[in-house]
């Protein structure tokens, strides 16, 4: 009996200590789940209150550029306007900081930091950092020194859909994409060897074009339903859908251009292929007039009192719209360029337009006489040049083509008579959409990549 008391004396020593081994197992499991759970939603806080610092200094800068100054501040809210004060501010267990450093005379970098303590022994900390220029200064370089460009930087997307077109803002690029989900990707891109999605937006139909204006994305679409997509975008992490506009008919929004409160449209199609849109409330945009143009448009530029429309027609490539009372449209001209390719890329500067085609012709084109135009000069790149945009000091031209080995492109023009290809980028796939971003001297590319839809590139 002694024996079997001993044993059952044992057993039980043995099983309370199993249990004490699975209680503090199970409690020290549930007590660092509970504060994962809680540091995560802490985090997701200190993000918004880090954004949101991002969103002050922007809004300040767009009311006067000369507001911003070197130094650490915190945010001062007054219910009606953003401003600066102090080092910091609080925000319950959240201190924020703000950090302006000027990077030249028309460009500044803000580094939002939010700090917490998640414990004594866990604090947290968000950082965001992004660039503010003086957009309505004429900023940047004013020579094009892009002989050489190199990637620093690229991202791949999720799902499958090609990059279309993008624009860049503040140290975010907002990429359209052509079908696959996941159509609107915004990426913080101030770091460019780490660019960091922040938000995707999947909506239905394919994306044509976007821009970005006073923190409004509108987008150009092949829905039948909404060709025009208006999102705010104040918050890069949660844009929000704040209007739609279904236009006349089944044709496609294929590019826009904002001028002031006035969104232009090109569509592709048979009719209405030019239409100018109210966007002085972006939550209730309406149309103001449409126009007819040969062909299907394909690409725009407003230019002072007209806008230049490139399209397939094979006679009348080039329509010229007088634009001065965006309510009352007039086709100004037709234009006839030599062989039957498309055209489907278009920038303009002063009296000059560019054109870019589908079989890789680059024209410059003397437009001092409306009525008179006149070719300057022309190279090529042997395949579809999709999209363009003017380089610093509109002494060269960004180009995005179907080009073997080039599809990333710098084309000289400053002698106008005399374009040449300057520089040459090879990516593995297509290139659709381009962006030259001044304030920072990069190139941008989206692509049919499907492990890298957007590309950054460097001058060497």
């Amino acid at each position: 009996m002694l024996y079997k008391k001993g044993v059952n004396l044992v057993e039980i020593i043995m099983a309370t200590t199993v249990f004490s081994i699975v209680v503090f197992t199970f409690v020290t499991a549930l007590s660092y789940g509970v504060e994962s759970i809680m540091f995560a939603g802490d985090r997701n806080k200190a993000t918004f209150l880090a954004e949101e610092g991002l969103e002050a200094v922007r809004n300040i800068k767009d009311n006067d550029f000369d507001n911003l100054s070197d130094g650490t501040y915190g945010v001062d809210d007054d219910g009606s306007v953003w401003g600066l004060s102090g080092s910091s501010d609080v925000n319950g267990e959240f201190t924020r900081e703000l950090t302006l450093s000027a990077l030249s005379s028309e460009v500044y970098e803000a580094t939002s930091r939010v700090t917490w303590d998640q414990s004594s022994l866990r604090p947290g900390e968000v950082n965001l950092v992004t660039r503010l220029t003086n957009w309505r200064e004429e900023t940047g370089v004013s020579a094009c020194d892009w002989g050489s460009p190199i990637e620093v930087g690229s991202a791949d997307l999720v799902s499958t859909g090609d990059g279309w077109r993008l624009d860049v803002v503040d140290g975010f690029a907002y990429v359209v994409r052509s079908g696959g989900g996941s159509d609107l990707a915004i990426v913080n891109v101030a770091n460019p060897a780490l660019p960091i999605v922040t938000s995707y937006v999947s909506v239905s139909g394919s994306l044509r074009d976007v821009e970005v204006s006073n923190g409004y994305a509108y987008i150009a679409s092949t829905s039948n339903n909404s060709e025009i997509l208006v999102y705010d975008v104040s918050n890069p992490f949660l844009p929000n859908l704040v209007d739609t506009l279904n236009l006349s008919g089944n044709q496609n929004a294929y590019s826009i251009e904002v001028v002031d409160n006035v969104l232009h449209v090109a569509r592709q199609g048979g009719s209405q292929q030019y239409v100018t849109v109210d966007i002085s409330n972006p939550t209730n945009i309406s149309v103001m007039d449409t126009l007819n143009l040969p062909g299907s448009s394909r690409d725009l530029v407003v230019n002072g009192d007209y806008a230049f429309v490139g399209g397939n027609s094979n006679s009348q490539e080039l329509s010229v719209v007088n634009v001065s009372n965006p309510n009352n449209l007039t086709l100004q001209a037709n234009y006839n360029l030599t062989g039957n390719a498309d055209l489907d890329a278009i920038v303009a500067f002063d009296d000059v337009v560019i054109t870019g085609r589908s079989d890789g012709v680059f024209y410059t084109i003397d437009f001092s006489t409306i009525g008179s135009p006149s070719l300057l000069g022309a190279t090529t790149l042997n395949d579809d040049i999709n999209d363009m945009m003017m380089g610093p000091g509109n002494k060269c031209v960004f180009v995005g083509s179907d080009a073997n080995d080039i599809n990333m492109a710098i084309i000289d023009i400053a002698d106008l008579t005399n374009p040449f290809l300057l520089g040459e980028f090879d990516y593995p796939s297509d290139v659709d959409g381009v962006y030259y971003d001044e304030s920072t001297d990069r190139f941008y590319g989206v692509s049919e990549n499907n492990s890298g839809e957007l590309v950054i590139l460097e001058s060497s």
